[in-house]
């Protein structure tokens, strides 16, 4: 299920946002303050963040800025949620890298109708590319085979899938559980020792002239994959 994060100053705010999520099944999180949002976040792993936007305005669309400067959030579509309603404030919250705008008073269906809409779109645009490419590492989608610097690589197909998974995440934690999930197999076992021998078999697999590792174990997380 999709993993939405709040980013606010306002506690109460954000715990009704987080609240009308929960009964559409969504798992939240709630980031509060200014301190090391965009750390928090990528330890998070969103699948979506709503940006609750607290004055002064532009420490909110520069917090936006950097949000979507970062690797690891680049792609994660952001819904700033404020209370400024002047067209002026949503232009420059849609400049500043927003998908989308609401202004509160929020409208329940309407704010999770937009929500799925962002995700929707999300999604599209990460599958819509039959060539996924990370670095020097690209994997063909349709007939699952990789490449490393313009070599190919021999990985077993399941743990191609297991590789889509951490390259269309690239930068952010995947957790066991989601890599079995990616592997249609999301029991308790799968998620253990299992994944991390089939995350060494394919660490075997991506080794060429050199090159560094890009799969990182993440201490209590799983793994994340990186590219320099």
């Amino acid at each position: 299920m999709p993993h939405v994060v709040v980013v606010t100053a306002e506690g109460p705010a954000a715990h009704d946002l987080t609240g009308l999520l929960q009964t559409q099944e969504f798992t939240t999180d709630i980031i509060g303050g200014s301190k090391d949002v965009e750390a928090r976040l990528v330890l998070a792993c969103p699948d979506l963040i709503i940006l609750d936007l607290p004055p002064p305005r532009e420490l909110g669309l520069l917090l936006c800025k950097n949000i979507r400067a970062q690797e690891s959030t680049r792609t994660v579509p952001i819904i700033i949620v404020s209370s400024r309603d002047h067209e002026d404030d949503r232009v420059r919250g849609l400049d500043a890298g927003a998908d989308d705008y609401m202004v509160r008073p929020l409208s329940g269906f309407e704010f999770i109708a937009r929500v799925r809409a962002c995700l929707r779109r999300a999604e599209f645009r990460g599958s819509s590319s039959v060539v996924l490419k990370v670095g020097d590492i690209s994997l063909d989608r349709d007939t699952k085979r990789v490449w490393r610097d313009g070599h190919e690589m021999r990985v077993a197909s399941t743990d191609v899938l297991m590789l889509e998974c951490l390259m269309e995440r690239a930068g952010r934690p995947v957790t066991r559980a989601r890599l079995a999930e990616c592997l249609g197999s999301p029991d308790a076992h799968a998620t253990g020792r299992a994944i991390d021998v089939r995350v060494a078999r394919l660490r075997s697999a991506l080794r060429h002239e050199g090159r560094p590792d890009p799969i990182r174990t993440i201490r209590n997380e799983g793994y994340a994959f990186f590219v320099e």
